[in-house]
């Protein structure tokens, strides 16, 4: 018999181990200053990590169904992406030289996590922890090579999520 651990009992479990926790809504910009890095890079074809970012350390992220990760990208004459692309999000140890090798957070359709559909991005069905130890990248593949020239300025990523710190 396996038990699942809903999202509430997870905040008690952190919340008795001293973590205090604050909704945020992250974005490229880094206001919160959350992120020890945050890299986007344009998208060509020897580019196919167009996002990578690690937090600062000793905070921990956690996400459920009720929170999102969005993305928007266009192409540099201001087209959309292809629904049917897929975004790929994955985490991995700093000292992997193979970051696909990492664990995969979410394989979806970038109609799945595009800021405007009607979810306003991308729902995890789980209850997502991400360590400051981590490296997480955010690639794009099976996409028409029409949009493979992407500039930086055209991707846009957004997360809602709760930030847990140790008092």
């Amino acid at each position: 018999m396996t038990t699942t651990i809903t999202y509430e009992n997870y905040k008690k479990h952190l919340i008795d181990k001293g973590y205090t926790n604050k909704l945020v809504t992250l974005d490229q910009d880094n206001k919160d200053n959350i992120f020890k890095f945050f890299d986007v890079k344009k998208i060509n074809k020897s580019t196919f990590h167009f996002i990578q970012f690690q937090f600062q350390k000793d905070i921990r992220i956690s996400m459920d169904e009720t929170y999102t990760i969005s993305l928007y990208i266009t192409d540099k004459n201001g087209i959309e992406i292809p629904d049917d692309a897929i975004i790929k999000i994955a985490q991995y140890a700093p000292s992997s030289r193979a970051p696909l090798s990492g664990k995969t957070l979410a394989r979806i359709k970038y109609s799945d996590i595009k800021m405007t559909n009607k979810n306003n991005g991308y729902k995890f069905d789980n209850i997502i922890e991400i360590l400051s130890v981590y490296h997480i990248f955010i690639h794009a593949t099976h996409f028409n090579r029409e949009f493979i020239n992407i500039p930086k300025k055209n991707i846009k990523f957004k997360m809602i999520c709760d930030v847990w710190t140790k008092d």
